[in-house]
């Protein structure tokens, strides 16, 4: 077991010895600020019918603000929902309608 730990100990030693300190700064600086792709995403969900473009982009605009890099889009519960958002027009899905809404995620994504 002692042997184990000695061996990992130089083995970790040598490793990190062998990565030149620009490499080690540019890993750092890496984790601290990843490049966008590397960045985390969320799922999004348009809820039963309550739907509006500005909505949408309010959320989308926090997700952003929030360092996520992209959504997963889905349409959430049914069109029988018995809640209702007050002063939100129901969307009924794959209306055209709700089709407008998806397509203006979106763009907005882009």
């Amino acid at each position: 077991m002692i042997l184990q730990r000695l061996f990992r100990s130089i083995l970790g030693l040598l490793i990190f010895s062998a990565v030149p300190a620009s490499a080690d700064q540019s890993l750092r600086d890496g984790f601290r600020s990843p490049p966008r792709e590397y960045c985390p995403e969320t799922w999004f969900h348009l809820c039963s019918r309550n739907i509006t473009k500005v909505g949408i982009t309010k959320d989308l605009e926090a997700i952003k603000h929030a360092g996520l890099q992209g959504i997963h889009l889905f349409s959430k519960g049914n069109d029988n929902a018995d809640r209702i958002w007050p002063d939100v027009k129901q969307v009924k899905t794959l209306s055209p309608e709700w089709y407008e809404a998806v397509t203006h995620a979106a763009e907005e994504c882009r």
